[in-house]
């Protein structure tokens, strides 16, 4: 696909055509006319032919198997005006209609489905819950942020870790901050939570280059007593958000008496710091280490 060339298309194909189409597929330049291109995601095996017809049988009393059909269909061809519809069923009884709603809200890319999930909060309780929430992560709703923070002392073990997760997943500086927020007394069962929360979010605010918030969330995690694995993910995260100006604190962990906080810099000097910058500040600091860790160093930097 990547090296066509002139006017040769490339693409997805429906069933074989009973004639020719001139809307055909081609393979290395040549036309097959009893296949038919497609432009966009689809399929002819499905069992219903139109979004109403799906919506029909979704919400209705049919067997379940017709009713799943319908909601699996709709996950692929669903229009926004099937988001009401499938909001119901997310708040009906079935929870195996209720979850099949949810997946074919979740990949839609209407606003009105992050409303929907919204409002579908505070009607819902138990996996159901926990479900919808699962949803605003995938999405990355940032409208999701106040709600998913007053879900963190619930009470509920399994929603609190959730929307810790999901606040992660957003990946905002609002975000973060209701995870650091939410350290201090946080139980035993949260905490781990919090923490993946907290190294997510950094990581996507890091994305784009050095992030001072990011930076910051790493450094609240380094400054805690933390379970070592944490402790390395947080190093990691609080080197590369600083980019060029997180070699000091690479070169004073290689200083340090943590071997595997050490590792960690190694890693981090390999894989994750570009740039000839990194590389002069990394070189200008091999005096001052131990010798297996100056070597270390040295094959990073080759």
């Amino acid at each position: 696909i990547d090296q066509r060339t002139g006017e040769t298309r490339v693409g997805l194909y429906a069933d074989a055509l009973d004639e020719d189409t001139e809307e055909c597929v081609y393979f290395d330049g040549v036309p097959d006319h009893r296949k038919r291109f497609v432009f966009g995601v689809g399929a002819t095996a499905f069992r219903y032919t139109s979004v109403p017809e799906m919506l029909e049988a979704a919400n209705s009393d049919r067997e379940a198997p017709e009713r799943q059909d319908a909601l699996r269909q709709l996950a692929v061809q669903g229009t926004a005006d099937t988001v009401p519809v499938l909001a119901e069923l997310l708040r009906g009884e079935d929870a195996g209609l209720a979850h099949l709603a949810r997946s074919a809200m979740e990949s839609m890319p209407y606003p009105s489905v992050d409303d929907a999930f919204l409002g579908a909060l505070a009607d819902l309780s138990g996996p159901a819950l926990v479900g919808v929430i699962n949803s605003l992560a995938v999405r990355r709703t940032v409208a999701a942020v106040p709600a998913l923070t007053a879900l963190l002392s619930t009470g509920d073990p399994a929603v609190e870790r959730a929307a810790a997760i999901a606040l992660g997943s957003v990946g905002t500086v609002a975000s973060g901050e209701a995870l650091l927020q939410a350290l201090p007394g946080a139980s035993d069962i949260l905490l781990p939570a919090l923490y993946g929360g907290m190294l997510t979010c950094a990581q996507r605010l890091s994305v784009a280059g050095p992030s001072v918030a990011a930076q910051g969330f790493c450094d609240a995690l380094l400054a805690r007593l933390v379970p070592q694995a944490v402790r390395e993910a947080a190093l990691r995260g609080a080197i590369v958000s600083r980019g060029v100006e997180g070699v000091p604190l690479l070169l004073q962990v290689l200083r340090g008496d943590d071997p595997a906080l050490a590792r960690v810099a190694i890693w981090v000097a390999h894989h994750d710091l570009p740039g000839g910058d990194v590389s002069q500040a990394l070189a200008a600091g091999l005096p001052g280490l131990v010798e297996e860790r100056r070597l270390l160093l040295i094959d990073a930097l080759c």
